[in-house]
């Protein structure tokens, strides 16, 4: 596996691509891996940033699906307090899970 940087030196990624697949102005680092300024000896540091940054992500891009298109849903079921706009409300919500998975641990 190799990280994956772009045009500005910041670590974005990991993969196991070939170079012909990657995003223009991205190019994989083979090391040694700095971070900070410091070469990093524990290659775990990194990826485990690289988790939290994919989490976060994630987290933003379901936030703005929950306010798009699952709120008004909720709105809906809280006026009305039917089971059917209830059970629309969360089925939305689990198809935006879905969408916008959570890395995995």
């Amino acid at each position: 596996m190799l990280l994956i940087e772009d045009i500005t030196g910041k670590v974005c990624g990991v993969g196991y691509l070939e170079s012909d697949s990657l995003l223009p102005g991205h190019h994989f680092v083979e090391g040694p891996y700095t971070k900070n300024g410091k070469v990093v000896t524990n290659i775990s540091e990194i990826f485990t940033e690289i988790e939290e940054i994919e989490r976060y992500k994630t987290k933003e891009l379901r936030q703005q699906a929950y306010s798009k298109e699952s709120d008004p849903l909720y709105l809906e079921w809280q006026y009305d307090q039917t089971e059917e706009s209830e059970q629309k409300w969360r089925d939305k919500v689990a198809e935006i899970k879905e969408r916008y998975p959570l890395p995995t641990e």
